[in-house]
């Protein structure tokens, strides 16, 4: 169904990476526009 992690080091280094390489860079976001949270700090700035 999903992945196992055998330590929580795995596990945090999984959320770390998925935040970093995928939800700040390239998740649309509604709330600012439609825009991933890069892209509208980068506007903002």
């Amino acid at each position: 169904m999903g992945t196992t992690y055998n330590t929580d080091h795995g596990l945090y280094t999984a959320v770390r990476d998925y935040i970093n390489d995928f939800y700040n860079t390239q998740r649309l976001h509604s709330g600012i526009g439609y825009r991933s949270p890069i892209e509208y700090e980068q506007a903002v700035a």
